[in-house]
């Protein structure tokens, strides 16, 4: 058996399965985890729970900390730059008579990157 945190990125993102380590989670709470693309804030759908080896999937990554009301503000204020975002990126593409439709933008917790969604 392991201890787990269910941690979700967006509203209605799949669930991963991080190792709490140290800490204590309750549903809704914020968490720093690493991930491929670097640190990023996540909500935690799933407080800490023990579960079946055989449900997991190789190793389990490690949350890095419980989120500070200052990280919560900067995902908030990520998640609120994203309209002008896409307005913005939309604007480029049609000044440049692209065929697409930007239709999301997500910034990375440290604003290292911006990722942008399309249709073409």
């Amino acid at each position: 058996m392991s201890t787990i945190v269910g941690i979700q990125f967006k509203n209605t993102g799949k669930i991963y399965y991080f190792a709490p380590g140290k800490f204590t989670f309750a549903k809704g709470e914020g968490a720093i985890v690493e991930t491929a693309r670097g640190l990023e804030y996540g909500e935690v759908m799933i407080a800490n729970t023990e579960v079946d080896d055989s449900e997991l999937k190789g190793e389990l990554k490690n949350v890095v900390r419980k989120a500070t009301p200052r990280d919560t503000a900067n995902y908030n204020a990520n998640r609120e730059r994203r309209p002008k975002a896409i307005r913005d990126a939309q604007a480029m593409a049609n000044k440049r008579n692209l065929d697409m439709k930007v239709v999301d933008a997500e910034f990375c917790f440290d604003n290292s990157k911006a990722v942008f969604y399309f249709t073409a």
